[in-house]
């Protein structure tokens, strides 16, 4: 090899320039392999690392929408209102996990439709007759912008109750003139109701009328502090039932003239019956006259929220009906949209009409 080289030095120097061309020319030409590989393998780390983190944001779960919290309106909790607006809060929470319900006993459905246009609850049960005056804008809502209000479903008939104890000897609701009666809470349908019905019957001012809690009723009835109690709910009235339990009691009853009168005082009204057996020591039936209580919302509430509540109400009409005795007649899913006296949220309408359930 160095003979090589001297030989190769003492020749001219442009074949010794052409040598060293050639040699160049070979180095290079075998490097390309390499350097080609180095760029692919740097090329495909970053793209493994791209198709990796992609991969890796594909596996992370989306942001968790934020729950949405609705407050529904009831009554008194010794009433048909508050367990039923239970049993429709727990419906809509377990059909829908990102909604939370919050229930809130009130004095009723005259403060119910108050809090309603006022924005303090996003639903509330009304008593059909109450809704029917706020929509109207008929006393005592007149002049108090209460005509956006619109329900979504009706859930339960409300019965005029009214009892007394057997040792009373009353058996008449007009035979209360002059006694002292609980009317349920001041602002309730069960008060508005009551004064309704004595006022139709002829007794006057003179009588007096306590505005108590459903809860009160066995205390005072014991205690003689009243002689009746009257109820407008959802049957059975838990606290009558516990009452009925305690003691020997009347359930008091209409002449058919009567409810007549009354029937004529509210086009929401309609006539019906007490069942026998419904309180413990009534074997008769009881002709009455009552109302559908309606989930109402205001009209301001936006269509798509009002109709998946009610698609909710729809699917799960079935199951409320046997969560507790007051929503039985949701076993028939049409109960829930006819024989209104407002009219239906859009939202609802369009969840009834492609339920089939409206035309």
């Amino acid at each position: 090899m160095h003979r090589e080289i001297i030989r190769k030095q003492s020749e001219s120097p442009a074949r010794l320039q052409a040598f060293f061309q050639t040699c160049l020319r070979t180095v290079f030409l075998a490097s390309v392999p390499v350097i080609m590989l180095s760029l692919s393998a740097c090329s495909g780390s970053e793209m493994g690392a791209a198709s990796s983190n992609a991969s890796l944001n594909d596996d992370i779960p989306a942001p968790a929408a934020s729950p949405v919290v609705l407050t529904i309106g009831t009554a008194d909790t010794g009433g048909s209102m508050y367990p039923a607006g239970n049993a429709i809060a727990k419906a809509l929470e377990n059909n829908d996990s990102n909604l939370k319900i919050n229930v809130s006993a009130s004095s009723g459905s005259v403060t119910n439709v108050a809090d309603l246009v006022k924005n303090r609850f996003d639903m509330a049960l009304v008593s059909g007759d109450t809704a029917y005056d706020a929509f109207q804008d008929l006393p005592p809502f007149s002049g108090k912008d209460t005509k956006d209000i619109r329900v979504l479903g009706a859930v339960y008939s409300s019965m005029s109750n009214w009892i007394a104890p057997k040792s009373s000897g009353i058996t008449f609701v007009h035979d209360l003139k002059d006694q002292i009666i609980a009317n349920g809470p001041a602002g309730s349908s069960t008060d508005r109701n009551g004064r309704i019905v004595l006022e139709t019957l002829g007794i006057d001012s003179d009588n007096r009328i306590l505005n108590t809690g459903f809860g009160d009723t066995l205390s005072r009835l014991s205690k003689s502090e009243v002689t009746a109690v009257h109820g407008f709910a959802g049957i059975p009235i838990a606290s009558l039932t516990e009452t009925a339990e305690k003691m020997d009691i009347r359930l008091l009853m209409f002449r058919h003239d009567e409810l007549l009168k009354i029937l004529s005082r509210n086009p929401a009204y309609h006539l019906t019956t007490i069942p026998s057996g419904t309180y413990r020591g009534q074997n008769d039936a009881i002709a009455t006259f009552g109302i559908k209580c309606l989930l109402c919302v205001s009209a301001s509430m936006d269509d798509e929220t009002a109709e998946k509540i009610t698609q909710t109400l729809i699917r799960s009409s079935g199951d409320l009906s046997k969560t507790i005795p007051v929503l039985g007649e949701l076993s028939n899913p049409e109960f829930l949209c006819t024989d209104l006296p407002i009219p239906l949220h859009p939202g609802a309408k369009k969840a009834y009409r492609e339920a089939g359930l409206l035309k």
